[in-house]
């Protein structure tokens, strides 16, 4: 039991720790998915930092030449004034240059606030470069972080797997071992049970054989003799009386000797008077009671029922369940020899409880004497009589002779018997108290059985308050409804078919040596 107790609580504990690696495994998922997640983001901001690069390099290269145009603008200007050419010319030229000059200044003007504008973006460019390179060291040291947590992780997931499946395999062996287990102490259940049932049984063999032993002493009781005082002197004074004395004991241990013998020849000569005795005793009762004749000669005249038919209205029965045994008195039983038990296991019974003379259920324990092999309930070994060896026909014709001194050797009274008109015979008149049978029934070979109409529908010809009253009899060949006047009456009758049933059960039964 500690070991399945154990068994139980590693068992347990496994289960726990599995359980706990399910939920680090879904948190490890989770975080799988976050780090995917950040290396996509990292991939969309490296493209994002290539293409502010590529915008960087087109900007400086605008600003370069801008940059040389306004450099060359005073040379073109110095140029100009260099050429002085007539008054309206002058004019002319001056106003087309000045109108030149002026359109090259506003867009110089306008170069220069562009140049501004793309500088303060190529600041701000640069200072969202160091931004995201910022950004990017730390999603990079993030996804550091990241893998090396994902291979602990890993690591620890692969060493889950490890315990879970050491915990199968432990699992499994505990469940061997647990099986092993209950199967163990199955066995040693039914070993326990066995060895009661020997106790029990080496218990009986030695109270019985402590009855005999009993017996046997209280029958054979030797003589007691005085024991003779063995005379050990202190000293000796001399040789001769060393030798006296040996010379003393060596007659009385001869004495002792004789005596024993003497003992064996009475006890012996005692068992052949009781031996002859008790066969003596058996040879009379064979002469006084023959048992196998009386029991045929009894078989032979069996109770019987007579009916007696009354006036047209009603019949009226009057049966005799005739028991004529001997006229002899039956001696007293003096067997006395207890049955030695043995439980048994038996899966389909065929036999009956040789002492209720009930059938015997499916998948039980019956008890079977060892000597003469009687099967019985166990309730009802308590109540078995002493009667172990006991010839069958001795227990039939005790059985037989005591039956018919306690309730009689017959039962009479007067009953209804319902026929139909049809049945009745020709020219049939009413039968006189004295006057012969005409239904004879033997109750003990025929196949019958009682029905108490208590509860059923009223009959024809019946009223509805006699039929707790009605008794039936139903046979292979016929149907009797027998109406007695009280119910004290029919209780009798019950009483009588009852032990008609008994004595025919008893009769029938044969023992049995096997199940």
């Amino acid at each position: 039991m500690q070991k399945l107790q154990k068994c139980e609580f590693e068992r347990n504990s496994y289960k726990d720790d599995y359980e706990r690696m399910r939920a680090e495994s879904g948190k490890l998922r989770s975080e799988n998915s976050e780090f995917r997640k950040l290396q996509s983001e990292n991939l969309s901001l490296k493209n994002n930092e290539k293409l502010l690069e590529r915008k960087i390099v087109e900007l400086e290269l605008q600003l370069k030449k801008s940059r040389s145009t306004v450099q060359k603008e005073p040379e073109i200007v110095s140029c100009e004034k260099l050429n002085e050419p007539s008054t309206s010319q002058f004019d002319a030229i001056k106003k087309g240059k000045v109108a030149e000059i002026r359109e090259k200044l506003q867009k110089g003007a306008q170069s220069v606030v562009d140049i501004r504008s793309l500088e303060q973006q190529l600041n701000q460019i640069k200072e969202l470069q160091t931004s995201t390179q910022l950004e990017l060291e730390e999603i990079r040291k993030r996804e550091l972080a990241l893998i090396n947590e994902n291979t602990l992780l890993r690591q620890n997931f692969a060493e889950c797997l490890q315990k879970a499946e050491n915990f199968r395999d432990q699992f499994k062996g505990s469940n061997e071992e647990s099986d092993k287990l209950k199967l163990e102490l199955k066995i040693a259940e039914e070993k326990k049970v066995s060895l009661e049932d020997k106790l029990q049984e080496a218990l009986a063999d030695l109270e019985q054989k402590s009855k005999l032993v009993a017996y046997l002493q209280s029958v054979m009781q030797p003589k007691q003799m005085q024991k003779l005082p063995r005379p050990r002197p202190s000293l000796l004074s001399s040789e001769s009386d060393y030798i006296s004395e040996i010379e003393s004991e060596y007659k009385q241990c001869q004495q002792l000797e004789q005596q024993r013998d003497e003992l064996k020849n009475d006890l012996e000569m005692k068992r052949r008077v009781l031996a002859e005795t008790q066969n003596n005793q058996k040879i009379e009762e064979d002469e006084i009671v023959p048992l196998i004749n009386v029991r045929r000669s009894i078989r032979d005249q069996q109770s019987c029922e007579t009916l007696s038919q009354t006036t047209s209205e009603s019949l009226t029965l009057k049966t005799f369940v005739t028991g004529t045994h001997s006229n002899f008195t039956p001696g007293k039983m003096r067997h006395d020899i207890p049955h030695r038990w043995k439980r048994q296991f038996v899966t389909m019974a065929s036999n009956r409880c040789q002492f209720c003379f009930e059938g015997f259920p499916y998948f039980t324990y019956v008890y079977r004497c060892r000597d003469c092999n009687m099967v019985v309930h166990k309730h009802c070994k308590v109540s078995v009589v002493n009667t172990c060896g006991l010839p069958y026909e001795c227990a039939d014709f005790y059985l037989d002779a005591y039956s018919g001194g306690m309730n009689g050797e017959q039962m009479t009274g007067w009953i209804k018997l319902l026929v139909l008109p049809a049945s009745m015979p020709s020219g049939a008149t009413p039968l006189q108290r004295n006057g012969p049978p005409f239904i004879c029934i033997n109750l003990d070979h025929e196949q019958w059985r009682i029905y108490n109409q208590t509860t059923e529908k009223p009959l024809g010809g019946v009223k509805e308050n006699d039929m707790s009253m009605l008794i039936e009899l139903r046979m292979p060949n016929r149907t009797l409804l027998m109406l007695t006047p009280t119910s004290q009456a029919k209780q009798r009758w019950v009483q009588a078919l009852q032990q008609a049933t008994n004595r025919r059960i008893f009769i029938q039964r044969r023992p049995s040596s096997t199940i």
